[in-house]
């Protein structure tokens, strides 16, 4: 594996860095369908002054920023959620909410009705799924958020957005369990942001206040349009903000990487061609993430994250190509 060695001068100046999907598989950036991109500021002594990172994807004929927190929701409130079916292929269920946004990473609505139906959807980190519930009006809020329970009469998985670090073979899997406690990936759901300090004993109009809900002084829901966000660190947009914020002021010439490379779990995931997570050995690892404690200020995998700064690196002559370690995409 190469090792780092800082060039002499830094010229100040804004540099560009690039990973993308099929690298390993001989794919050029130009043919590309998903890449990241990372922009770097220096100044003459290699300290980053500004840095901006994105992510895009290539939907039917056009490009699309992945994140990019732009969206729009609306509420059917007579819809009652029915599961997505599992198999191949998989059938979503039926949804209260439609829904458009760039990527549901972390995302969550709610809303109440002029006849005080609650809902809420959260789209859980581990399993990606779409949860939802329907409060109907008489609902007690003060029940425990625990006690809603994944299945067609609680939390209600209807609609599958992407592959998650979980993949759900049959819901009975998850017989009992809430999303909080479906994974323990899904810590971050209320380890950072809207619903962070919560848990399966907070009840759910604390979760319904924290994203905008209130009620009045005998604990009814009042109505409100649709809320929407993205939960945790903010879904891919707040991800690569922190970790804009986590590089501003930085030393380039000293930090070469995001991931910690010497890490023995990573360093094995790496193959002779500086390829990470496709010619794993014993020990190794596919995925570099650490969502309790951050890397770089991220709780996403940060293989190409890390590729796309480094390549930054490498337009800013710090780094050599040859030193780049390319992500798992």
């Amino acid at each position: 594996m190469a090792t780092y060695a800082a060039a002499q001068t830094v010229k100040p100046g804004t540099y560009t860095g690039y990973a993308w999907r099929g690298e390993s598989k001989g794919i050029a950036l130009k043919d590309a369908t998903g890449y990241i991109v990372c922009k770097i500021t220096l100044d003459d002594k290699g300290i980053i002054t500004a840095a901006r990172m994105n992510v895009l994807t290539m939907h039917g004929a056009n490009w699309v920023e992945r994140s990019n927190p732009e969206s729009m929701v609306t509420i059917d409130y007579s819809v009652q959620p029915m599961p997505a079916t599992l198999g191949a292929p998989k059938a979503n269920g039926a949804s209260m909410f439609n829904i458009l946004t760039t990527d549901k990473m972390g995302f969550w609505a709610a809303g109440v009705s002029e006849k005080g139906i609650g809902a809420l959807c959260i789209v859980d980190a581990a399993l990606r799924y779409q949860f939802e519930f329907k409060f109907p009006e008489k609902f007690n809020y003060a029940t425990k958020f625990g006690d809603l329970k994944i299945g067609p009469s609680g939390a209600v998985p209807t609609t599958f957005t992407e592959d998650g670090i979980v993949k759900v073979k049959t819901w009975d899997d998850f017989k009992g369990k809430t999303i909080l406690s479906a994974s323990q990936w899904n810590h971050v759901i209320t380890s950072y942001g809207v619903f962070k300090g919560l848990s399966d004993k907070s009840t759910v109009r604390e979760f319904m206040e924290r994203v905008g809900i209130t009620f009045d002084k005998k604990g009814r829901p009042q109505p409100h349009a649709p809320l929407w966000g993205f939960h945790s660190n903010g879904g891919w947009d707040g991800n690569y903000k922190a970790i804009a914020a986590y590089l501003i002021g930085k030393d380039a010439t000293k930090m070469t990487s995001l991931v910690d490379w010497s890490i023995e779990r990573y360093r094995k995931g790496v193959n002779e061609k500086n390829f990470f997570g496709v010619d794993v050995v014993s020990g190794g690892t596919k995925t570099v993430q650490n969502s309790l404690d951050t890397i770089s200020g991220a709780t996403i995998r940060m293989s190409r994250e890390s590729s796309a700064y480094q390549r930054a690196l490498v337009d800013a002559g710090i780094i050599q190509e040859a030193d780049v370690i390319k992500g798992h995409y």
